[in-house]
């Protein structure tokens, strides 16, 4: 029994951890997508969208949309393409969710 709640204990202090370093790194993202230009500013863009995969989809969707436009608009590729990943995958989760 002792061993099986300083598991679950265990569990919950390195989720907590987690948590906290995801919302560190999306901070610095978010700070990111606002100072940088070009294929920078679209590779943050990208990423902080992802910050927001679970929690709110509707964020996601407008900074990939955000991230989609300025790859368009700068020609870059690999910018678009994870844009469009984001995409798919937003559209699996809300699929599975129905």
């Amino acid at each position: 029994m002792k061993s099986s709640l300083m598991r679950f204990l265990y569990t919950i202090i390195l989720l907590n951890l987690s948590v906290n370093i995801v919302y560190s790194q999306c901070d610095s993202l978010e700070r990111a997508s606002q100072r940088e230009t070009g294929a920078q500013r679209v590779d943050a863009l990208n990423e902080y969208a992802r910050c927001f995969f679970g929690p709110d989809f509707d964020k996601m969707d407008s900074l990939s949309t955000l991230a989609l436009k300025a790859a368009e608009e700068i020609n870059y590729t690999s910018g678009y393409a994870r844009s469009i990943q984001n995409f798919g995958l937003l559209a699996y989760l809300l699929r599975a969710r129905s």
